[in-house]
């Protein structure tokens, strides 16, 4: 829901008018109804993936339906990790240009993210990409005896994002 130019609905009630009613009376039962197999979950694990995968690509079009008609992916993951903090990774541009070279840094170099998202058409697929990405790393620093939580992993994601950023400012 970030404020932009084209939005029609720049005031600052945008989020009390137009987004709080949308997620309590958009579609059957709301938005409360998306998140209802994501609650049951106890933690990131591979046979998960699926069900996390699916709803946030629920978020995404209802997001599009109900509000702004836009596809928001990055809001739908920072709303689901917000309310899932253990389970789902923060899609923005910055995570996403960093990580497929950290994936490929964890040794992810013939496409083994791939074996998480087994029909990527049923999800948003780049989140998805982004998902198995993020999956796999935080597989390998685990079994590397370096666990990471979610955030952790977003944290550095960001920060090698910022990284490659200030490396070609000083060329």
């Amino acid at each position: 829901m970030e404020r932009n130019k084209n939005n029609k609905n720049i005031s600052d009630d945008f989020y009390s008018k137009k987004v709080a009613p949308a997620f309590v009376k958009g579609g059957k039962g709301g938005f409360d109804k998306i998140l209802s197999d994501v609650r049951k979950l106890r933690g990131l694990k591979e046979e998960n993936i699926p069900i996390m995968l699916k709803t946030h690509k629920e978020a995404v079009d209802f997001i599009h339906r109900w509000i702004t008609g836009d596809d928001k992916r990055s809001f739908a993951s920072k709303y689901l990790h917000f309310h899932f903090p253990k389970l789902f990774f923060i899609y923005d541009s910055r995570a996403a240009s960093a990580i497929s070279a950290v994936a490929y840094a964890a040794g992810e170099s013939r496409k083994e993210h791939k074996k998480y998202i087994k029909n990527p058409q049923e999800f948003d697929e780049n989140y998805a990409v982004f998902f198995a990405k993020c999956f796999y790393f935080y597989e390998f620093c685990r079994k590397n005896g370096v666990p990471l939580t979610t955030r952790q992993v977003d944290s550095f994601l960001v920060e090698k994002a910022n990284g490659i950023i200030r490396s070609k400012k000083r060329r």
